[in-house]
């Protein structure tokens, strides 16, 4: 079953899908990650200090996802864009395989198993990007298949959790998450011996963290980012979620069920569970950026108790009652456990994939025809733009250009994130911080709020424009 599930996930989310393969490249994130890691590989070193910007030029910086974009560039150089593409959907349907996978092995019914399992694919919608966040959405589901495990039977498998631990610090940081799920897993664990086996583990994943290009200073780099009053203000993903949409639907059948879940596993006695999801719930009600972890540990906890409760409905119904056949039809037959299907699977999907892989990024969302007109000129000068369409600007005119700002929040934080803002909505003074930074094109779209004040002031003129972008020229 976990097998047909990986491969049901692939064909409905991607091979299927309208935008199929080419959602990934929505995201001017992959661009950025791509080109980062291409200068990993033709300096051979790991950066300590920017190279992509005209606002703070040399200055120090951590770059604390440099394996996943060494491996982006890697397959970018190699197979093209597609390659990426590929490998973030494949990551992608592992990660909910594993789920199923999950909830399957501890005992959730397997009609309730895919019922559930399905909304979170569809809940998780919202995070289908070729992003390094992307190995953290696997490695928790693994984190979570090995703890349980641990916590039914202690076996050595636990200490899979620190060598994990070594190669996630470099792919993504979220890593962290790793520490309250063992934390509570110890405090809950009934006793002394078992507090002190997952303190050991947290603290061999702990040490195993410092196994990175910049040891201890990344893990207070990353605790100063996530304590900016200014990121935490303006990133979008840092704010509290807002339950509209098909998408958040999905999440809200989930998270309610989470919740609703916590009282009853009390009553039980399973506090790692009931403190698991009130963790989660609460880090996700602060930041929507937790939400897809809520899905992924989450679920399998919420199909248990579903099924308990459905068990011991079919219990009580007479012996040809529908819901016996449809119970019997549901659990007799199917096996639990992957099998060498799975990678096969992949691997067919790898080399026979009938929809087209994309070759580069979407040129209706990025402004492809005007910067491909002067691209000599958007070098040579310092361009103001979004920060989606920097990451298009530095992966397009790679390594000569620079820019503005880009979605690195924790290097530009307020000092230049503040101007930025300000610059981009056209605020009084606008023009005083343009100056400042000697800022001499900006490339926005039509209906930015920048655009009127641009009109209206002498020292610009339009120098080009079309349906998806214009560009203004200091004079």
């Amino acid at each position: 079953m976990t097998d047909l599930f990986f491969v049901a996930v692939m064909v409905w989310s991607f091979l299927a899908s309208g935008n199929g393969w080419a959602r990934f490249l929505l995201d001017g994130d992959v661009m950025m990650h791509t080109r980062l890691g291409q200068r990993i590989l033709e300096t051979g070193a790991i950066p300590a200090v920017d190279s992509a910007s005209f606002t703070k030029p040399g200055a120090a910086w951590f770059d604390f996802e440099w394996l996943a974009e060494v491996l982006f560039a890697f397959l970018h150089q190699t197979w093209g864009f597609g390659s990426i593409a590929l490998l973030s959907g494949t990551l992608i349907g592992l990660t909910l395989a594993l789920v199923y996978y999950d909830c399957l092995r501890r005992g959730v019914h397997p009609f309730l198993a895919t019922l559930l399992t399905l909304v979170a694919t569809n809940a998780l919608n919202l995070h289908f990007h070729a992003r390094p966040v992307l190995f953290t959405y696997l490695f928790v589901v693994v984190t979570m298949i090995l703890l349980n495990r641990d916590r039914e039977q202690p076996s050595c498998m636990i200490w899979l959790l620190p060598l994990m631990a070594m190669v996630w610090v470099n792919l993504h940081p979220g890593v962290a998450i790793l520490f309250p799920l063992i934390a509570i897993a110890g405090v809950c664990a009934g006793s002394v011996a078992g507090l002190l086996r997952y303190a050991m583990v947290g603290g061999a994943c702990a040490l195993a963290t410092l196994v990175n290009p910049y040891g201890i200073e990344l893990h207070k780099h990353l605790s100063a980012a996530l304590s900016s009053s200014w990121i935490l203000q303006f990133a979008v993903e840092y704010k509290s979620p807002e339950f509209r949409g098909e998408f958040m639907m999905f999440f809200a059948v989930i998270f309610l069920l989470g919740l609703g879940c916590v009282g009853m596993f009390l009553a039980q006695g399973k506090y790692t569970e009931a403190l698991w999801i009130l963790f989660l719930g609460y880090s996700t009600l602060v930041s929507r950026r937790h939400g897809a972890i809520f899905l992924l540990v989450v679920t399998p906890m919420a199909g248990l108790l579903l099924s308990q409760w459905w068990r011991r409905f079919v219990d009580a119904q007479p012996k040809k009652a529908t819901a016996r056949i449809f119970d019997e039809i549901w659990t007799n037959g199917f096996k639990v456990e992957p099998t060498f299907w799975l990678p096969l699977f992949a691997l067919l999907i790898v080399v026979f994939n009938p929809v087209p892989l994309p070759t580069k990024p979407a040129s209706e969302i990025y402004p492809a025809s005007l910067v491909e007109r002067h691209r000599e000129l958007l070098i040579s000068s310092r361009v103001f733009t979004s920060e989606q369409w920097a990451d298009y600007l530095y992966y397009t005119n790679y390594p000569r250009q620079k820019v503005f700002m880009d979605p690195r929040h924790d290097f530009y934080d307020a000092e230049i994130g503040e101007p930025y803002l300000a610059i981009a909505n056209g605020m009084p003074g606008w023009e005083k911080l343009a100056g400042r930074f000697g800022v001499n094109l900006i490339l926005v779209k039509p209906e930015s709020p920048l655009v009127s004040s641009l009109e209206r002031d002498a020292g610009w003129r339009k120098l080009d424009g079309d349906q998806q972008a214009v560009l203004y020229q200091k004079l």
